[in-house]
């Protein structure tokens, strides 16, 4: 994974907020695709 050059300044402070608000956006934007996918019945996703 390469960090950009902004991120290597305050690589010290880590915002856990903006990173589990983008967790929950990505899980979102999974969950609603998942769902329109299946609603198609073009893909079904299988639980691990």
């Amino acid at each position: 994974m390469r960090y950009e050059h902004n991120t290597t300044q305050n690589k010290g402070k880590i915002d856990f907020k903006t990173i589990h608000a983008s967790k929950v956006e990505m899980i979102k934007r999974f969950m609603t695709a998942k769902a329109e996918a299946e609603r198609k019945g073009e893909v079904v996703f299988k639980p691990l």
